[in-house]
C-alpha cells in the first residue's frame, strides 16, 4: 500500500519494518498508531494529475523532475536516510525512502548519494519514453536543498574532502555536460522529499504530501484547528498570590516573563512570575510589618498536534 497508493506512509513503514524481528512494546504501539492513521484517512490516496495534456503527437515534450533529500546520520549506526521522488509532467511517478548502506562522512556526501539515486530513476523514466519514440524536455531538473551538493554537481573541481565520493560527482557532472540533468537548489522548507526522510509536524507534513495526494478533506478539516490552537496567544490568568498584569511587571522590575517554544508539532507556553510575599504567607500589603521575601512561580502547558497534552506549575525558591 505504501509503495503504490499511500506515499505518506513511506517513512513510517520503513522505520517500523526494521524491527520485524525482536520488536518490543514500543514498536507495536508505533505500528498501531500507523494503522489508526490509515483507518482515519481511508479516502486518502495517490493523485495522478499531470500539468497539461498530451496532444498525441511525437513532438510533445514531456517534463521529468526529481527531488532528493537526506537526513544525515539519523540512525544509531550513523547511517543517513535518503528520500527521493520523480515527477512526469508534475504527476508523481516514483518515490523512495531508504537508509544508506554506508556511513556518509558529511551532509554533502549524504545529499550527493541521494541525488545520484534520484538521477538514476529520472534516466530510467526518460529511456522508457524514448523507447516509445516520445521526447523528453532537456535538461531534466534535479532539486536538492544542500548548496554544497549542488556546487559539486555543477563544477569539475575536486577537493581532498570530497575525493572519496568523486565517482558520484563525475557521474552527475557528465549528465550535466551531456545536457541531460541540471542540479538546482531549493530551500529546505520547500523540499518535498523531506516527508520521506523524517517525521514532520502536521502543517509541514501536509504541505509536502499535498503534492502526492492533493488537497483532500483531511487537510481542510485540520487547517483551521491547527492554526487556531498553535498560533493563538495564551490567555491571561489570575491566580491567588500572583499576578500577570503590566502593573506587577513594573513592581517586580520586569522579572515577569512569558516565552513560547513552537516546533510546529508541540507548542509550549511558559510563564515566569515573581511575587513579593510575607513570611507568614499572606500577600504583600496586608501586613507591612512582616519581612518581605520574593518567590518565583513558573508554569507551562503543552499542545501537541492541536490537542492539549499537559500543564504544570511550581514555586521556585
Amino acid at each position: 500500500m505504501m509503495r503504490w497508493t499511500r506515499p505518506d506512509l513511506l517513512n513510517a513503514v520503513r522505520e517500523t519494518s526494521r524491527f520485524m524481528s525482536g520488536a518490543v512494546e514500543g514498536h507495536i504501539e508505533a505500528l498501531k498508531r500507523i494503522m489508526r492513521y490509515c483507518v482515519s484517512t481511508a479516502e486518502r490516496g495517490l493523485m495522478l494529475k499531470p500539468k497539461g495534456m498530451w496532444d498525441g503527437t511525437k513532438n510533445f515534450l514531456f517534463t521529468i523532475e526529481g527531488i532528493s533529500d537526506s537526513e544525515y546520520a539519523k540512525d544509531e549506526t550513523r547511517r543517513s536516510v535518503n528520500g527521493w521522488s520523480t515527477f512526469l509532467c508534475g504527476a508523481p511517478m516514483s518515490y523512495r525512502s531508504k537508509m544508506m548502506p554506508i556511513v556518509a562522512l558529511s551532509v554533502t556526501e549524504a545529499e550527493l548519494y541521494s541525488a545520484v539515486l534520484c538521477a538514476q530513476d529520472m534516466l530510467f523514466a526518460m529511456r522508457i519514453l524514448n523507447a516509445m519514440q516520445l521526447k523528453v524536455k532537456l535538461p531534466m531538473y534535479l532539486y536538492v536543498d544542500n548548496k554544497g551538493a549542488k556546487e559539486l554537481c555543477n563544477n569539475w573541481s575536486v577537493g581532498g574532502r570530497t575525493r572519496h565520493v568523486e565517482v558520484k560527482q563525475y557521474f552527475l557532472r557528465e549528465l550535466k555536460e551531456a545536457g541531460l540533468i541540471e542540479v538546482r537548489w531549493v530551500k529546505g522548507s520547500d523540499m518535498t522529499s523531506d516527508v520521506f526522510t523524517k517525521n514532520l509536524a502536521r502543517p509541514l507534513f501536509e504541505k509536502h504530501i499535498k503534492r502526492f495526494v492533493g488537497e483532500d478533506v483531511y487537510m481542510k478539516a485540520h487547517e483551521g484547528r491547527v492554526s487556531e490552537v498553535d498560533c493563538r496567544e495564551p490567555e491571561e490568568v489570575e491566580v491567588e498570590g500572583r499576578t500577570t498584569d503590566e502593573e506587577s511587571r513594573e513592581k517586580n522590575n520586569g522579572v515577569n516573563d512569558r516565552s513560547s517554544i513552537n516546533n510546529g508539532r508541540t507548542r509550549i507556553e511558559c510563564v515566569d512570575t515573581t511575587v513579593k510575599k510575607s513570611k507568614t504567607g499572606e500577600s504583600y500589603g496586608e501586613k507591612e510589618e512582616d519581612e518581605l521575601i520574593a518567590s518565583s512561580w513558573i508554569g507551562w502547558y503543552a499542545v501537541e498536534y492541536g490537542e492539549f497534552v499537559s500543564c504544570r506549575g511550581e514555586q521556585m525558591g
